[in-house]
């Protein structure tokens, strides 16, 4: 029980900085829509960095929030398998080891998955970076929200890797209930 509640503080920390994070580029978003707005329609003169700005935020706001929900498992997910159980497994204790293993899984191949898209997109932010690959408006260099991406893939890694070993350590924790 004590590592599961180390687990969970390493995770619940850097939970915290990532929601601050996520919470303070959406009001930058929203800060900036404001100001966007004000200049169109009262002084009648458009920003052209704004937008451009906007849809950065908004891509960097969704993949840090996303980390977030990540770790709090409340990430949209497709659970049939939980329903089938219910129907070929007919003891609890059956349906929980069943669930438990496929959790585990499920949490490996995502903390695969993300770790292997966090690669590509830093070879990708790489390359533009390599390229001096500047937005239009902005000219900002564009391998700075490529590696927000690559961040933020990294973090959804970190999350789905923790949630691996929190859930073998309950697995351990129900056989060993079991027996």
């Amino acid at each position: 029980m004590e590592m599961r509640k180390k687990i969970a503080a390493v995770a619940d920390a850097f939970c915290v900085v990532e929601r601050y994070a996520s919470i303070t580029l959406f009001f930058s978003m929203l800060l900036l829509m404001f100001v966007q707005v004000f200049f169109r329609y009262v002084i009648h003169v458009s920003l052209a960095w704004s937008e451009e700005l906007l849809r950065y935020l908004f891509i960097a706001v969704s993949f840090v929030g996303a980390t977030v929900a990540t770790r709090q498992r409340k990430h949209v997910e497709i659970n049939f398998i939980g329903t089938l159980v219910t129907i070929v497994v007919k003891t609890a204790d059956g349906r929980r080891r069943f669930l438990l293993i496929t959790d585990v899984i499920a949490q490996t191949l995502c903390t695969g998955f993300c770790i292997y898209l966090a690669h590509m997109m830093y070879r990708y932010a790489s390359d533009l970076a390599r390229h001096s690959q500047l937005s239009v408006a902005m000219e900002m260099p564009m391998w700075w929200l490529g590696m927000v991406i690559v961040v933020s893939l990294a973090l959804y890694a970190f999350h789905f890797f923790l949630n691996l070993l929190t859930t073998i350590l309950n697995l351990v924790h129900f056989e060993k209930e079991e027996k």
